[in-house]
C-alpha cells in the first residue's frame, strides 16, 4: 500500500519551510544587530533623541536643537572657487579670417560661429565687417555665408572675395556694400583658397583626397584640377608676381603608400610641383612668406625627433641654402612676413609674441608681446608694417577683441570697435 499523495505534499512543504528558516534567520539576526548599532550611534551623538523617541515625542529639528542650546550650528560649506574665466557658451562666435587692403587703408574681418550638438546658431554672426584702419571706424557689414566666413581677400577696383561653409564664393562691391556675383563649387566646396595678385584666378583645396583646383574668379569657372596632389592643404600663398605659390601640407599616410610631404613650391603656369619638402628628420612647415623679389622664402623649420626649430630662410630656385633665424630653438611661428624692403623678417608665435629678425645677420633685433586672449588669429599687412590680432569667443561679435599693432615697434595702433547699429542689419 503506497503513501498518500496528500501526505507527500505536506512533507515537501515542511522541508521547504525548514530550509527557508535556516537561511532567513542569520539574515534577520544581522539586520536586527545592524539596526541596534545605528540606534546606539544616534543615541551617542544626541542622547536626547532616544529619550524623546521612548516617550513617543516628535524628534526636534536641527533649528530647534540650536535654539535650545542642545546643539551648535554648523558653518555653511564654502562653494568651490575656480580660477580664471569659466564662461562656456552653447553657441558662440569667433574670428575666422582677416585681410588688409593693398594700401593698408582698410581691414576686412570675417566671422564664424560654433556650437555644441543640439544648439542653434545665430545667422547674424555669419558676416564680414569692413573697418577704416586710420580711425578704427566700422564702415560696413556684409551678410556672410552659412556657418561663417572661412577665407577672404581684397580684389582690384574696390572689390573683395569671400568663401564660407555654404560652398559659395562671393564677390562684393565694398563701396556700395552690394553683392556683385557669386558661384558655387558643388564638387568639393571652397575651403583653403588664395587669390592671385592680379585678382583673376585662385587656388582652392578642400580636404582629404580632393584635388587642387584652379578657378577663374571673374567668370566663376573651374579652369583645371590637379589629381596627382595627394595631401590636404592647410596654407596657400602666391608669390608677388603670381607665377609661384607655396602650399603648406597636412601629412597623411594613404592606403598603399606614404606621403610625408610638409611644404611644396607650386608652379602656377605649368600646374606642377617644383620643390617638395618632406618629414624625414627636418621639416619645412607652414606658414610661409615670399620676399618681395621672390628670390627667397621663409617658413618654419622643425626637427621631428627633438621637437625643436625656428623660422628659416631658403632659396626659392633650389630649395637649399637654408639659414636659420635667431637662437630660439622653440619658436614655431603662426604668422610670418617679409618687410617691403626685404631686410627684415617678422614672426608671431602661439603666445602672441612678435619677433623681428634682420635678414643679413639673421639675428633677432626686437621682440614684443601683442595683446591677450585665446584663441586668436594673426594677419600681417601686405607691406608687413602692420599686424592685426583678433582673439576671443563670445555670444556677440562686439565682445571679441580686435587690435592693430605697429609691426616695427609692437605698439598698439588701434583697438577696433563694433558699430551696434550696423550689427543689427
Amino acid at each position: 500500500m503506497g503513501i498518500p499523495k496528500l501526505a507527500v505534499s505536506k512533507f515537501r512543504s515542511l522541508l521547504w519551510l525548514i530550509l527557508f528558516s535556516a537561511l532567513a534567520c542569520p539574515i534577520l539576526v544581522g539586520c536586527e544587530k545592524e539596526e541596534k548599532a545605528v540606534k546606539q550611534k544616534k543615541a551617542t551623538e544626541n542622547p536626547l533623541l532616544e529619550d524623546e523617541q521612548a516617550r513617543g515625542a516628535k524628534p526636534k529639528s536641527p533649528a530647534e536643537l540650536v535654539a535650545n542650546g542642545e546643539a551648535t550650528e554648523k558653518a555653511p560649506e564654502k562653494p568651490l572657487q575656480f580660477k580664471g574665466v569659466q564662461r562656456r557658451y552653447d553657441a558662440y562666435v569667433e574670428i575666422g579670417t582677416a585681410a588688409f587692403s593693398p594700401d593698408n587703408k582698410y581691414l576686412l574681418v570675417g566671422f564664424k560661429s560654433r556650437r555644441r550638438p543640439g544648439e542653434s546658431l545665430d545667422p547674424a554672426h555669419w558676416v564680414l565687417k569692413l573697418w577704416e584702419v586710420s580711425s578704427g571706424k566700422e564702415l560696413r557689414t556684409f551678410p556672410g555665408h552659412e556657418l561663417g566666413v572661412w577665407a577672404l581677400a581684397f580684389m582690384p577696383e574696390g572689390k573683395a572675395l569671400s568663401i564660407g561653409g555654404d560652398h559659395y564664393c562671393r564677390i562684393w562691391d565694398l563701396a556700395k556694400g552690394e553683392l556683385v556675383r557669386q558661384f558655387r563649387n558643388d564638387q568639393s566646396g571652397f575651403y583653403r583658397l588664395a587669390l592671385s595678385p592680379n585678382g583673376k584666378s585662385a587656388l582652392n583645396q578642400s580636404g582629404l583626397r580632393v584635388p587642387l583646383e584652379l578657378w577663374d574668379v571673374e567668370q566663376g569657372k573651374l579652369i583645371s584640377t590637379y589629381q596627382n596632389h595627394k595631401n590636404p592643404i592647410t596654407f596657400i600663398i602666391f608669390s608677388p608676381k603670381g607665377n609661384k605659390a607655396i602650399l603648406g601640407c597636412e601629412t597623411y599616410v594613404f592606403p598603399g603608400g606614404e606621403d610625408h610631404t610638409s611644404l611644396q613650391l607650386w608652379d602656377t603656369a605649368k600646374g606642377r610641383v617644383e620643390l617638395s619638402f618632406g618629414l624625414d628628420d627636418v621639416a619645412m612647415m607652414a606658414p610661409a612668406a615670399f620676399s618681395p623679389d621672390a628670390k627667397f622664402a621663409v617658413s618654419n623649420q622643425w626637427e621631428i625627433k627633438t621637437k625643436k626649430g625656428r623660422p628659416a630662410l631658403w632659396d626659392v630656385a633650389t630649395g637649399k641654402d637654408v639659414r636659420k633665424l635667431g637662437d630660439n630653438d622653440t619658436l614655431f611661428a603662426v604668422a610670418l612676413a617679409v618687410t617691403k624692403d626685404g631686410k627684415h623678417i617678422l614672426a608671431v608665435d602661439d603666445e602672441r609674441t612678435l619677433f623681428r629678425f634682420q635678414v643679413a645677420s639673421r639675428q633677432q633685433v626686437m621682440t614684443s608681446r601683442l595683446g591677450h586672449g585665446i584663441p586668436f588669429i594673426c594677419v600681417f599687412s601686405p607691406d608687413a608694417s602692420l599686424v592685426f590680432l583678433g582673439s576671443g569667443q563670445a555670444k556677440n561679435i562686439e565682445f571679441l577683441r580686435m587690435e592693430i599693432f605697429d609691426a616695427e615697434t609692437g605698439e598698439s595702433r588701434k583697438l577696433l570697435k563694433v558699430n551696434s547699429t550696423l550689427e543689427r542689419r
